[in-house]
This record gives structure tokens, C-alpha cells and sequence, in this order.
């Protein structure tokens, strides 16, 4: 009979946890319609990154410039590790990782009404000479994850500008 209260104990948890708007990592619900994209860019594992993103959050991403009402252009991603601190033996202790993504967001007419646009991110990464590979491993994480904090980003722009109403210029 124990068996059976325990799940109902942990069920008013559960509702409380729906209740306040929690949602799992990675999870971004769309708030504004997005109209059909078009991703342009070099680095392939960024578009795809970016596709998957957009398609998770129910936008069409296509392949064909005529159906699209957005073109999503990578310009570049830049990733730079520096020299935070140092110890008393002139060792590095720390450093500051530095993530850029800059794009442009085009309208169907090919016009870009917010010009350039960047995501910049930074994280202090502890270095130890001991464990070279494993920090260098550690780094390459953080690298990911500031990638996917950028995506994201991006997709609450795009959100942004379909909520001005600047996204889809020349929608019938």
C-alpha cells in the first residue's frame, strides 16, 4: 500500500513545477509567427544548428529563394581564448573565452533593415598546465554552449522583428 502513496506524494510537486512555467533546457516556445527562411553561411554544423533550432520552434526553413520571406546570412563566427590572470610564476591561471556571431537578416526584397546585427558572449575558463587536455576539452564545451546560447538569441530576434512587423515586408 506505501508503494502506491509515494507517487501520489510527488504528484502535487509535479503541478507545482507545470504550474510556475518551468520548461526543460533548450526548450523556447515561438511566440510570434516567423515567416519561410532561407539560412546562408559557410560553416555547415552552424546551419544546421540553426535549421534544427528553427524547425524545432516551428518554423519553415527552406531551401528555395523564391519561397522565402526571410534570408538568414551567417557572415561570421568568431571563437578567441585570452589571457585573463596569470599566477606569481607568470603561468596562465585563467582565461576569457570570446564568442561572435555576426548576420544579417534580409527581407523578401533582399533589403536588410537592421543592417548588421552581432551576438557577442564571453565565459572565464580556470586553466591548469596539469590538465592540458581535459581543460582544452572543458573549453571546446564551453565553446558549444555559448554557440547554442547564440542561436537562440538569434531566434528571439528573428521573434522581435516579426513582432514589429519588420520580418515579413513584402508578405500579400
Amino acid at each position: 500500500m506505501n508503494r502506491w502513496l509515494r507517487p501520489l506524494g510527488v504528484m502535487p510537486l509535479l503541478v507545482l513545477l507545470a504550474a510556475c512555467g518551468f520548461h526543460l533546457r533548450g526548450s523556447q516556445p515561438v511566440v510570434h509567427d516567423i515567416p519561410p527562411i532561407l539560412l546562408d553561411g559557410q560553416d555547415i554544423a552552424l546551419l544546421d544548428l540553426l535549421g534544427q533550432t528553427l524547425r524545432d520552434g516551428g518554423i519553415e526553413v527552406v531551401t528555395d529563394p523564391a519561397r522565402a520571406r526571410l534570408r538568414l546570412r551567417i557572415v561570421s563566427e568568431d571563437r578567441e581564448q585570452r589571457v585573463l590572470s596569470v599566477n606569481t610564476a607568470g603561468k596562465v591561471q585563467e582565461y576569457i573565452l570570446f564568442y561572435t556571431l555576426r548576420f544579417v537578416v534580409e527581407d523578401g526584397d533582399g533589403r536588410a533593415p537592421q543592417g548588421e546585427q552581432r551576438i557577442e558572449l564571453q565565459r572565464d575558463f580556470d586553466f591548469s598546465g596539469s590538465d592540458v587536455l581535459a581543460k582544452q576539452d572543458e573549453a571546446d564545451s564551453l565553446f558549444r554552449q555559448m554557440r547554442r546560447e547564440a542561436v537562440t538569441r538569434l531566434l528571439r530576434r528573428l521573434q522581435a522583428l516579426a513582432g514589429q512587423g519588420a520580418a515579413p515586408a513584402g508578405r500579400p
